[in-house]
């Protein structure tokens, strides 16, 4: 099922986007962990339901918890269902690439005769439901994560580089928000980087560019999500920086100052500076 906040159904359904139900909650916290080295990721979802009469028909086992996984690029579509308010879902290498959705339910798995809630809106009062088998009763917002492929290096493949007209000359700027990192570069800019890449690429001073480009940008991006942390949550590049972050043993994000994050950023890019060729080295070997 496909997750529209303004679909309503012919009864109360609980979420945090709709009044057919007052002074309860239904929240979930998904948390999900990879296996290092690969693809495979376990999702642990951790249910909280506040009202009553829902968690009677869990209890009668008529209802159920239920975690939807859906993920496009592999065409993985599937959902597993407990009685118990928490589920481990443990997928292999291979099953889910680039963005996974991950949508929580409260769902019957029965039929439900005369289902009432003391906790609906007004406007439902006196009436009652009878609901087959598969009705939704709850549900929550889809989580959006990014699966890294395995060859993906997650610090530098945040970043994409464009050229912009609008883009002042000698200067760059950071766009935030896609599911990359843009670079925007003025467009002789744009070709002198370009060049320059390629060159450094065949001569082994990419460092320098890193060093030039990169590890500022990085810091940039560091800085800015540590101040906003929620706004980007849903983005592909975040979870591939916090992962990149976690591995380098650095601060997770929201948690460090911008001093920090310089060291932290050299840090992802395993130590360019420290990797450089020094060009008196390279001068007195021509």
């Amino acid at each position: 099922m496909k997750y529209v906040s303004t679909k309503t159904w012919p009864w109360p359904v609980l979420r945090h986007d709709s009044d057919d139900y007052g002074r309860c909650e239904f929240q979930v916290e998904i948390t999900p962990r990879m296996v290092e080295g690969s693809t495979g990721v376990t999702f642990e979802a951790d249910f909280a339901l506040s009202d009553r009469a829902i968690l009677d028909e869990v209890a009668k086992r008529k209802a159920c918890y239920s975690l939807l996984i859906s993920c496009s690029s592999t065409h993985y579509r599937d959902h597993r269902n407990s009685y118990d308010p928490r589920i481990v879902w443990p997928l292999g290498n291979g099953v889910l690439a680039d963005r996974v959705e991950v949508t929580p339910f409260v769902v019957t798995t029965k039929e439900v005769v005369d289902f009432v809630s003391d906790n609906w809106h007004e406007d439902y009062e006196g009436m009652t439901f009878s609901l087959a088998a598969g009705a939704v009763l709850a549900m929550e917002a889809p989580y959006g994560y990014w699966i890294q492929t395995g060859d993906e290096s997650p610090a530098r493949t945040v970043f994409k580089t464009e050229e912009d007209d609008k883009q002042s000359p000698n200067e760059w700027t950071c766009d935030l928000n896609g599911d990359y990192v843009i670079l925007r570069f003025n467009p002789e800019d744009y070709h002198r980087f370009k060049r320059a890449r390629s060159r450094a690429v065949a001569d082994g001073t990419a460092e320098y560019i890193m060093n030039g480009v990169y590890l500022p940008a990085l810091v940039c991006v560091l800085s800015e999500v540590d101040r906003d942390a929620d706004g980007y949550s849903h983005l592909r590049w975040f979870s591939a920086l916090s992962d990149a972050l976690a591995r380098a043993g650095c601060s997770p994000i929201g948690s460090a100052g911008d001093l920090r994050r310089g060291v932290d950023a050299q840090k992802i890019l395993n130590a360019p500076f420290g990797r450089m060729p020094f060009l008196a080295d390279r001068e007195d070997t021509s």
